[in-house]
């Protein structure tokens, strides 16, 4: 029984052991396949140090003078005698020419029989001196003329008054309006005196008005002077307006903040002495605003103590810190001299207003004292009197406007038979100026035709003249130099005023040009000396000599131009690079490890996490700004730490978040 037992425990020992052996090789080529699955990336420390910068660019050699050859006619070329780089002398046969007609050519001759069409033409359409219409028009306008006529009669044939005669009758009726119109002023007048202010009163109500006047003038004399002091004035209030809110907090027994509750009393005190109605109003609508809310009730019952019993002692408060010096009841707060002055200066402009004040309310009682008496039947006795004369002034105002009517009537119908007379008088008259005008255009259409016969000529001349360039059957130089370039081949049509071939005169010397940043144009100056790269063809030498704006990007770019002297060809490419200058970064990458996407620049950085089966390593990202850049680092700004492992190259594309493995 124990052998058997034994024998069990014994199987599955062993069992265990070949279990545990099999999960353990799995794991170790489970790891080492996902390692091999993963990319092999390249890693460069992050570091600190300088970068060199250069302006590189590549451009192509071309002449600073280039001779243009071209046809004034198109032609076929029947042989081409050059080829590019040929040295030519002035006077030496470049092309051959077919001597067939040019397109040209027909052209002129087109023109020509144009111009004798329209010469023809001209003949045809010269001046016919026909006047019926004219004719015409001038009978409408007699008809026109005639009714107008008729109009006038009618006035005249129905009541027998001239248009003179009409008019005395209106001025007559207007001189009797006129004489009504007067009778109800008078009676306006005299009812006006027996109105308020009138009569008795009128005196009286004379002062109460200067008295008013005077009053607004002091008003505006301590307004004025109250603006003019602007911050002054408006600090001694504030010592004021202080004391007696703090004072009005302490009745109350209110210990909340009072510091907005005393800016916007100063602002409604100050505007109630040299501010607008409409400003004053907006003030106290703050104030009124701001103790209304709920979360200041404490603060409403300081403003009612306040306006109950400390804003009426304003002037006593004022007076003594213009005499004293201070402030004084409950607070002892100083007002410094210039305070004190200003307040002091106003005293005889506030005096002035309650002067003023005082004698206009006089006035205005005397007035209404004197207004009691009654003087009503003698009202009512004008007042029918002015009625009368109102009737009067109805009835004529009555006559007056019919005889207008009649006046203005015939005025019109006078008015009409004089304009029509005037339309048939123009029409008479137009038709003898274009009788007159034809004589004339028949002239200038002679002068017309002369200029035709020369347009003639002159397209003669143009035809013979291409007619005997035609026969010309060379092309030669003009220019002694070097063939740049050939457009045309033999057989081929070679278009009017289209460059066949350029000539590089080299006397004048080669340049080159490329575009760069305009930052990049601000590190360099017009003489600096450029560096040639891989170029072999001899020794030369680029100077910068031009800066200019590139139009194709006016706002961003520049074009440098660089004189190019030695041993040198047009067409030739060059690489350059021009200026140097050194400066320290903290944070420098290689320039593989920048990568970019819709989101900017950033970096991978490669991070370890610890695992049962050892450290993995993690592609992150972060996102960084470039600064500047040389041929194979650029400094950058970001969350960059130094001696952090940047991810240069990969064995296969990865992102933010891939695990990688490093390479052996």
């Amino acid at each position: 029984m124990d052998e058997t037992n034994a024998k069990k425990r014994g199987w599955v020992k062993n069992a265990a052991i070949v279990f545990l052996s099999v999960m353990l090789v799995l794991t170790f080529f489970s790891n080492t396949f996902m390692n091999r699955s993963l990319a092999e990336v390249a890693t460069k420390y992050v570091v600190s140090g300088e970068i060199t910068t250069k302006i590189r660019g590549s451009g192509t050699v071309a002449a600073n003078e280039t001779y243009e050859v071209a046809l004034p006619q198109s032609r076929t070329v029947e042989s081409v005698k050059i080829q590019v780089g040929d040295e030519v002398q002035e006077g030496d046969v470049l092309f051959t020419l077919d001597t067939a007609d040019s397109q040209e050519l027909k052209q002129a001759e087109d023109a020509l029989r144009a111009a004798n069409l329209a010469y023809q033409r001209a003949l045809i359409s010269a001046t016919d001196q026909d006047y019926a219409k004219e004719d015409r028009d001038i009978q409408i306008a007699r008809e026109e003329l005639e009714a107008a006529q008729a109009e006038l009669n009618s006035y005249t044939g129905s009541n027998g008054l001239t248009l003179q005669q009409a008019k005395s009758q209106m001025e007559t009726a207007k001189s009797v309006m006129d004489a009504c119109q007067k009778e109800v002023e008078k009676y306006q007048k005299q009812l006006s005196n027996l109105s308020p202010g009138g009569g008795g009163t009128s005196s009286l109500y004379s002062q109460y008005q200067a008295a008013e006047q005077t009053l607004s003038d002091a008003r505006r004399a301590l307004s004025a002077k109250l603006l003019s002091m602007g911050d002054t004035y408006k600090s001694l209030m504030k010592l004021v307006v202080d004391d007696r809110l703090e004072n009005a907090a302490a009745d109350t027994g209110v210990k909340e903040d009072l510091t907005e509750l005393k800016r916007l009393y100063l602002e409604y005190e100050y505007e109630k002495f040299a501010g607008t109605s409409s400003s004053v109003s907006a003030a106290q609508k703050n104030l009124n605003d701001y103790v209304g809310k709920e979360e200041n009730k404490n603060l409403k019952a300081v403003s009612e103590r306040f306006v109950k019993e400390w804003e009426p002692q304003l002037n006593v408060y004022m007076d003594a810190a213009a005499t004293d010096g201070y402030i004084g009841f409950s607070g002892e707060v100083k007002a410094d001299e210039k305070q004190a002055a200003a307040y002091t200066a106003l005293k005889k402009l506030i005096e002035d207003v309650s002067t003023a004040q005082r004698e206009r309310d006089a006035a205005y009682s005397s007035y209404l004292d004197a207004m009691s008496s009654d003087d009503s039947g003698e009202y009512s006795r004008v007042n029918r009197l002015l009625q009368k004369a109102q009737e009067s002034l109805d009835s004529a105002t009555t006559s007056y406007e019919k005889a207008k009517n009649i006046y203005d009537g015939m005025s019109s119908a006078t008015t009409a038979v004089k304009e029509k007379q005037r339309a048939l008088e123009d029409l008479l008259f137009a038709l003898d100026e274009q009788k007159k005008q034809d004589n004339k255009n028949i002239k200038l259409e002679a002068l017309d035709l002369q200029e035709k016969r020369y347009a003639i000529a002159d397209a003669q001349e143009t035809v013979e003249q291409l007619r005997e360039d035609a026969t010309e059957p060379e092309v030669k130089a003009k220019v002694s130099g070097v063939i740049g370039s050939i457009t045309v081949t033999a057989g081929k049509t070679a278009e009017a005023g289209t460059t066949i071939c350029t000539i590089i005169v080299p006397d004048m010397g080669y340049n080159v040009s490329f575009s760069v940043t305009a930052d990049q144009a601000k590190k360099v100056r017009v003489g600096d000396e450029a560096s040639i790269a891989n170029y072999y063809g001899g020794d030369i030498k680029a100077t910068l000599s031009n800066i200019r704006t590139d139009p194709q990007n006016p706002q961003t770019n520049r074009i440098l131009t660089f004189d190019i002297t030695g041993e040198v060809e047009a067409g030739t490419t060059l690489n350059l690079s021009v200026g140097q200058k050194s400066a320290q970064y903290d944070t420098i990458v290689p320039n593989s490890a920048i990568r970019s996407d819709s989101n900017g620049d950033f970096v991978l950085v490669v991070t370890s996490k610890s695992s049962p089966l050892g450290n993995r390593y993690v592609a992150t990202r972060v996102d960084v700004e470039k600064i500047i850049s040389d041929d194979t680092n650029t400094a950058v700004t970001g969350g960059l730490n130094a001696y952090d492992y940047v991810i240069t190259t990969s064995s296969k594309p990865i992102k933010d978040k891939d695990l990688v493995r490093l390479a052996e």
